[in-house]
């Protein structure tokens, strides 16, 4: 019996996210909405991951967004508008927090979808 591929359940986005702490912050928020993330860290892995797709969108940075559009005809979300504050001084270098709603809300305008991921 041959195995046939079927539909993803959950919208998939890909996401090329240079530093892992974002990284691991946008995989956790997406997740939580309902979305399956595949996280890459640069040009290299993003365009070795595209042929695992199709992805819904492309989460990056406003630094990967151009050269991203050149790589691959998918939506393309900047995180930098979602991402709040670096961390208060004392807490750490990480990044600050994450608003996840507008996350979510960008992903399913640039994907074309009305609602959230069941």
């Amino acid at each position: 019996m041959a195995y046939a591929a079927s539909p993803p359940r959950f919208p998939v986005v890909l996401a090329c996210l240079p530093d892992l702490a974002v990284s691991r912050l946008v995989n956790s928020a997406l997740t939580r909405a309902g979305f399956a993330v595949t996280c890459t860290a640069d040009l290299a892995e993003f365009e070795d991951a595209l042929c695992f797709g199709p992805y819904c969108a492309v989460v990056t940075t406003p630094s990967l967004q151009r050269a991203i559009r050149a790589i691959a005809d998918i939506p393309v979300v900047e995180l930098a508008e979602p991402l709040g504050e670096p961390a208060e001084a004392g807490l750490g270098a990480g990044p600050g927090p994450l608003d996840e709603g507008a996350l979510v809300e960008r992903l399913l305008r640039a994907a074309g979808g009305p609602d959230r991921p069941a």
